[in-house]
């Protein structure tokens, strides 16, 4: 669980209202306070494989954005495996995962963009070796 306490953060340059033509026009800021959730099953397979599955989810509080958040809530799915392995005196990890984000829509308040029906896919891979 995480809680973001938006309506307290805001981002406003002194120039960026005089370019809008809107005096204390802010760049970035929150307008509802929120609650991220994410669920995570992680299993040992084996002496050298795991893996994790995850699910996250944001409520869509219908908010309309600051310019930096182009989404209000989220749903997004996370699968990873772990391999490790001792050679020698060194032991290496190998990470790999996926993550697939759906995006509410939303309106921004400064620009007036429309965003909406996105999604996202993410993925990583990191290698260590300790020694």
């Amino acid at each position: 669980m995480r809680w973001r306490d938006w309506s307290e953060f805001q981002v406003a340059p002194l120039d960026f209202g005089d370019v809008l033509g809107r005096a204390g026009a802010a760049i970035a800021f929150g307008t509802s306070d929120i609650w991220t959730c994410e669920l995570g099953l992680g299993r040992r397979l084996s002496n050298r494989w795991s893996g994790i599955a995850s699910i996250t989810y944001e409520e869509d509080l219908g908010d309309t954005v600051g310019n930096l958040l182009a989404y209000d809530g989220l749903i997004s799915y996370g699968l990873a495996a772990i391999y490790r392995r001792t050679v020698g005196d060194q032991q290496w990890e190998l990470n790999a995962g996926a993550r697939y984000v759906t995006f509410g829509d939303t309106r921004t308040t400064s620009i007036g963009a429309d965003f909406g029906g996105n999604s996202a896919v993410a993925t990583g891979l990191r290698l260590a070796i300790r020694f």
